[in-house]
């Protein structure tokens, strides 16, 4: 009788070690895939919800995550739309608990330099917020880590004629995407 009362609370000890490890291992997976969930995978799987985001510049801007990328993120503000760059950003609130799979490989290939492009081929009036200061204009060239930019007079939607605008709204200005913390569309 003794020896059953022994061994029982032998199996009883060894079955507890069991459950510690698997907990251990399940604790150490769970922080080893969390090591590679990146802030765009936090963000796309917070599609369609409202977050505030500090970027690098000190900039503060609120709206709904509407698109994000690799490089980039869109947000539908109140007054119009921003296109963040992923590096700008230094802390977002808002974000839910769900985490998006990561992105494929074609929206991978969708960089900063893309969505930039695709504001100059549309000619859209924006107002890019860099940690150097705030430039109104249009995107005209975009390399790939740099952008040509025809400056403008801030609120002004499309330069006057060149005969009759002062050399500063005639004036361009190549920014560094590294220096963009906010792109936002005002037109």
């Amino acid at each position: 009788m003794r020896w059953k009362t022994l061994f029982q609370d032998l199996e009883l000890e060894l079955h507890g070690l069991h459950k510690q490890q698997e907990t251990s291992e399940v604790r150490e997976q769970i922080r080893t895939q969390s090591a590679e969930i990146t802030i765009a995978d936090r963000l796309r799987g917070s599609i369609d919800s409202q977050v505030e985001i500090t970027t690098v510049g000190g900039h503060t801007v609120e709206g709904v995550v509407t698109r994000c990328y690799s490089q980039w993120l869109l947000l539908r503000e109140i007054r119009g739309e921003a296109l963040i760059p992923l590096h700008a950003i230094v802390a977002v609130s808002g974000l839910t608990s769900q985490i998006a799979a990561p992105a494929g490989p074609s929206a991978s290939r969708l960089t900063l330099a893309h969505a930039l492009r695709g504001l100059a081929r549309d000619r859209s009036s924006v107002q890019v917020e860099t940690t150097g200061g705030q430039f109104w204009g249009m995107f005209g060239t975009i390399g790939r880590d740099w952008a040509q930019m025809r400056l403008l007079r801030p609120g002004e939607v499309r330069a006057t004629s060149a005969a009759h605008a002062p050399a500063a709204a005639r004036s361009e200005v190549t920014l560094t995407h590294e220096a963009m913390c906010v792109v936002l569309n005002r037109s």
